[in-house]
């Protein structure tokens, strides 16, 4: 039977949370046809992850990957060997939970304008994850990452970025950007735009293609009838420090950033043309 939704998810050295991760999605008992995909991105245990794969989880397509080839080609790879109308991209951090998965492709069903949605994040202590955003600048992203952030003008922005408005989380929004951890899109539309990025290495990728998405004429939408788990941590966070400057990820992420940066930073928000929303 060809699956409705795809589920895929992109592994780098996370053997034990993709454990649970599949578990979760055996536990959740989905009630539509769907496949899992995992591509292993040259893990420095690839071979038990592998192992693991093939023992304890054979119903999953596998995809393994001899080099490094970054988290953006790894989706972009992933969906092209799906089969489903709905591809749900998520971290091998993400738990799925009963029902939710159902909802998120009733969700697209009932609204053929929506290219991506998102469901709401909670941390494993039951707290709210913000997972939708405006899109950032330069100067944000500054004041984020430097002590600059803690100036009432600075901090006013980055307020406007996390959409820390007074709201409260609990209704459907449009907006402009959503968390790539747990996104649930059209795989027809994501053929149409050419999928993500891929000189994006690791960052910005999912902003790009929101972005992309409004252009095109497809909403993206933060939709909480749908509920995950997510434990976020971000390895590019934070101050700006010494060390973490000559890091890897770090300095992916700053390339990343400029490649976003010199495609879009002189065009307006693509959202606020769509039905002249307002954010």
């Amino acid at each position: 039977m060809k699956p409705e939704v795809s589920i895929t998810i992109v592994c780098y050295n996370d053997k034990g949370l993709l454990k649970n991760a599949l578990e979760s999605i055996r536990d959740a008992r989905i009630s539509l046809p769907y496949e899992v995909i995992v591509l292993d991105n040259k893990s420095a245990n690839q071979e038990d992850i592998m192992h693991m794969l093939s023992e304890e989880y054979p119903e999953v397509n596998v995809i393994r990957e001899d080099t490094n080839t970054g988290f953006t080609r790894g989706v972009n790879t992933c969906a092209r060997h799906s089969r489903g109308e709905f591809v749900f991209n998520m971290n091998p951090d993400v738990v799925v939970r009963s029902g939710q998965l159902e909802a998120l492709v009733e969700f697209l069903k009932e609204n053929s304008d929506v290219g991506l949605v998102g469901p709401k994040l909670l941390n494993f202590d039951h707290t709210l994850q913000g997972s939708a955003f405006r899109f950032t600048t330069p100067q944000v992203a500054l004041y984020r990452r430097t002590p600059l952030g803690r100036v009432p003008f600075a901090r006013k922005r980055i307020q406007a970025f996390l959409l820390d408005d007074g709201w409260k989380w609990d209704t459907e929004r449009d907006v402009d950007w959503i968390l790539g951890a747990a996104v649930m899109y059209r795989r027809s539309v994501a053929e149409y735009l050419g999928y993500l990025d891929e000189d994006m290495f690791l960052y910005f990728s999912d902003i790009d293609f929101a972005w992309r998405l409004w252009e095109a004429g497809y909403r993206v939408v933060y939709y909480p009838g749908a509920v995950l788990y997510h434990y976020y941590h971000r390895a590019s966070g934070g101050m700006i420090s010494p060390g973490k400057l000559f890091s890897f990820v770090f300095r992916k992420h700053v390339v990343d950033a400029t490649i976003f940066f010199k495609k879009h930073l002189r065009k307006s928000n693509p959202r606020l043309k769509f039905k002249n929303q307002t954010l």
